[in-house]
């Protein structure tokens, strides 16, 4: 699946990249639901796969990022604070992601998505909160880029499936065991 969802359709996209996140399962669309052969489901919700219940305790964040929906988007703003910031704290550029396979897990808003997109990577945003669907309405307009609703300690993807990993919220700490299981954690 590694860099490939801008020459995919939808179906496809959904049915290679994600994975039931309690068994592994691979998932097939159907209708307005990713189903995993065991009948799991998981709803998309404004267009958005949905791999949590609710936004649980991180509420605060979805209010957050409804309220200040392009403050951090370079894109919005016209200044490149945010493309500085995830030169410095990834060590990414450009030609290191074009064509890869991104996840930006914490997406918040798009921030870090928005940048990767324009570098030419494949990415998908995840997030635990209601950020998400800013985040989609931001970024909708780019083919390169998937945003889902998950738990980063339950991840709906196979091993493997990532070319790097990005998380400027969490830190390496957090996704330390992912580098492994899903890819180059920056």
């Amino acid at each position: 699946m590694k860099g490939k969802i801008v020459s995919v359709n939808t179906r496809e996209i959904f049915s290679n990249l994600f994975r039931c996140p309690e068994s592994g399962e691979p998932l097939q669309l159907e209708d307005d639901a990713l189903v995993s052969s065991s009948s799991r489901r998981w709803p998309i919700v404004k267009n958005i796969p949905r791999f949590v219940r609710s936004d649980l305790y991180v509420g605060s964040f979805s209010f957050e990022w409804n309220i200040h929906a392009h403050t951090q988007l370079d894109s919005f703003t016209s200044e490149r604070s945010s493309e500085e910031v995830l030169k410095q704290k990834t060590g990414l550029n450009s030609e290191q992601v074009f064509g890869k396979l991104v996840l930006d897990a914490g997406v918040g808003a798009g921030r870090f998505c928005d940048i990767l997109s324009r570098w030419g990577a494949d990415v998908v945003g995840v997030d635990l909160s209601y950020a998400v669907e800013v985040a989609y309405r931001n970024l909708r307009d780019r083919p390169n880029v998937i945003i889902a609703q998950a738990d980063i300690g339950k991840l709906p993807f196979a091993p493997e499936t990532f070319d790097f990993i990005v998380s400027i919220v969490f830190g390496y700490r957090v996704f330390r065991r992912f580098k492994v299981i899903f890819g180059n954690v920056l």
